[in-house]
């Protein structure tokens, strides 16, 4: 990301600590950040989902593949939304149905 484009040491070590102010603002006024793993469940009032991947596992339906972003939020309202990809459950069988329409 952008530590890496900086290349320089100096620099790098300039944003890093520009970032962890910003973080610090931010706690200390309520704001909390939501990072999803993969394979925490969503977080439907804190993800947005942009994609989502096929699963014959339905232990993973509706749980998280990607995090693509990082959210942000105050007690139980979204600031910004994390954008996630999720999996979605779909068993082997409607696959095999699929191919044989096609």
């Amino acid at each position: 990301g952008l530590l890496e484009a900086a290349g320089e040491d100096k620099l790098r070590k300039h944003i890093r600590y520009l970032f962890m102010d910003l973080e610090q603002l931010l706690e200390s006024n309520g704001v909390r950040i939501q990072k999803s793993r993969p394979g925490d469940k969503r977080n439907h009032k804190f993800c947005q989902v942009m994609e989502r991947v096929e699963t014959a596992d339905p232990e993973k339906h509706d749980t998280v593949a990607r995090s693509k972003s990082t959210g942000f939020y105050t007690e139980k309202r979204p600031l910004i939304r994390e954008l996630i990809d999720v999996y979605v459950y779909r068993p082997a069988d409607a696959e095999k149905e699929t191919e044989e329409k096609e």
